[in-house]
Parts: structure tokens; C-alpha cells; sequence
């Protein structure tokens, strides 16, 4: 009978080094792509230029409710409250078992539709178009190198656990 036995010295460290890994892996992720949505919302509440004139109406309709209910109820002219601004959060979505199913953006504002658009670039208000920073576009440009940091992140931990 010929046996052949092969040892690989260190085998139960990496695979504990795996396993380790594959607990910190979600949550990589889960904070990078809460320092994305950080960067965005950064961006986010930053306040647009002031409105220029003449001012540039979604329709006859608008204006007219506009001085007909005292600048929507804010008074003529308007001045700025900031809640817009300090309406935008960063919320964890629900998770299953023990994978994080991420984060979300919002801002429960009525008016932050018209402020700063929808997740598609739409609604915004032509008033606000091109002075306020669009939804869509400032997490966009946010989470652009997601995938890369993500994957860097990984690659230190795996260094840091002595994987690589």
C-alpha cells in the first residue's frame, strides 16, 4: 500500500484568515459606500447661488401662485431657511442575516424634489436648474470609484491578515 501524505504548514491560519475575511467583506463595503453617500450629501447641502432675474418659471401658472399666496406662504421677497439643506440623511437600509443591504440618501423635504431633483434628474425646478446641484448627478459622480475603493479596501485588510 503507498500512502501519500502532504501537510501545508500554516493551512488552519489561512483558512481563518479566509473566514475572517469573508465576515469583513460586507462590511467594507458597507462603509464605503457610506463615505460615498457622505461625499454626496456634503455636496448636497451645499447652498445654490442666489435666483437670477428675470426668473426663469416652469410655467405662467407658477408665477401667478407664487404672488398669489405670498411666495407660497414664505412671504415676497423669499429668504432661504436651510431647511432643505438640513432635511438630507443618511439612513441604513434594512439587512438579511448578516449580509447589509447598504444605505440610502434621502431628504424628506416637500420641496426637495423641485430643490435638487429626483433619483432619475428629473422635477427639478427650472428656477433652481443649474444654480442647485442635482440629486442624481452628485451621487453619481460620488460613487464613480466605488467598485475600485471597495476592492482596495479589501486588498488592506487581506494584507493586514496576512492573506497576501
Amino acid at each position: 500500500m503507498t500512502t501519500l501524505s502532504v501537510q501545508i504548514r500554516g493551512a488552519q491560519l489561512k483558512r481563518q484568515g479566509l473566514e475572517n475575511l469573508d465576515r469583513e467583506i460586507p462590511i467594507i463595503g458597507a462603509q464605503r459606500i457610506y463615505a460615498a453617500l457622505f461625499k454626496a450629501q456634503t455636496n448636497l447641502k451645499t447652498a445654490g447661488p442666489p435666483i437670477g432675474y428675470p426668473v426663469n418659471w416652469d410655467s405662467l401658472r407658477q408665477r401667478a401662485m407664487y404672488f398669489a399666496s405670498n411666495g407660497f406662504g414664505a412671504g415676497i421677497p423669499y429668504h432661504r431657511t436651510g431647511r432643505y439643506q438640513a432635511g438630507w440623511k443618511i439612513r441604513r437600509n434594512p439587512s438579511n442575516s448578516r449580509k447589509q443591504a447598504g444605505y440610502s440618501l434621502l431628504n424628506r423635504s416637500p420641496v426637495a424634489v423641485y430643490i435638487g431633483g429626483d433619483a432619475y434628474g428629473n422635477r427639478q425646478s427650472n428656477i433652481h436648474a443649474g444654480r442647485w446641484v442635482q440629486v442624481r448627478d452628485a451621487v453619481e459622480r460620488a460613487v464613480r470609484g466605488l467598485p475600485q475603493d471597495i476592492e482596495a479596501h479589501i486588498g488592506m485588510v487581506a494584507r493586514r491578515l496576512k492573506l497576501i
